[in-house]
């Protein structure tokens, strides 16, 4: 998309509260707007009990405020460079790991590959099989095993998205400096340096061995 090219819908949300109150925009042109709620019928569908509260409003126009102050949007953009780059470059070189790597700004996204199926003997005595047929469990279990080690060896906290592919999340504070992103750049690959079957066999005995062997 180029620069100058405005999107047809913007859906925004979480920066406008400041982190105090609960707010949300939804931005689309005249075309999308009238498609969606053009008609009587449909004219309140996106609308919320909360709608218009005074607190809310004053708190996203100052958010907006200091986005716009801070440069908040240039220093998002300078995240973006520098990670995504380094970040997309660990498909090619951790295959038997990374899927895609994708995002904007300072909100990024790893999918892992959830194939673990010449892992799943070594596995059985930590993690009931039962539960290891269910597919997003599987997604869950590899990207979690890199959240683990990446706090309990790094220092770095991250979290994986609820979408379908469960990616872990890269989202820096904009407050990060150069090398705190090149920290966890190199923490990152340390990190997918590992076999998949170590990562995942520490994280699922840690998680589950002690619950599920008690249980035997």
């Amino acid at each position: 998309m180029h620069h100058n090219v405005v999107p047809d819908i913007v859906s925004m949300s979480k920066s406008f509260g400041g982190g105090k109150s609960s707010i949300s925009g939804f931005v689309a042109n005249e075309s999308w707007f009238d498609r969606a709620y053009g008609k009587d019928i449909d004219a309140t569908l996106h609308s919320t009990t909360y709608n218009g509260f005074g607190e809310e409003c004053v708190t996203a126009i100052e958010a907006l405020n200091i986005i716009h102050d801070e440069g908040l949007n240039d220093r998002a953009t300078a995240i973006e460079k520098r990670l995504l780059p380094k970040l997309q470059l660990l498909t090619n070189k951790y295959p038997d790991w990374v899927t895609l790597v994708r995002g904007k700004g300072a909100l990024l996204g790893i999918v892992f590959n959830s194939d673990i199926n010449p892992l799943l003997d070594k596995l059985i005595d930590v993690v009931p099989l039962g539960v290891l047929e269910d597919e997003k469990f599987r997604k869950k279990l590899v990207v979690s095993s890199i959240i683990h080690h990446l706090f309990e060896e790094h220092g770095i906290l991250t979290y994986f998205g609820s979408n379908v592919d469960i990616p872990l999340i890269v989202a820096p504070t904009l407050m990060a400096t150069d090398s705190d992103l090149d920290y966890f750049i190199s923490s990152i690959e340390s990190t997918l340096a590992h076999s998949k079957l170590s990562l995942i066999y520490k994280f699922a005995k840690f998680k589950y061995g002690k619950k599920y062997l008690q249980n035997v």
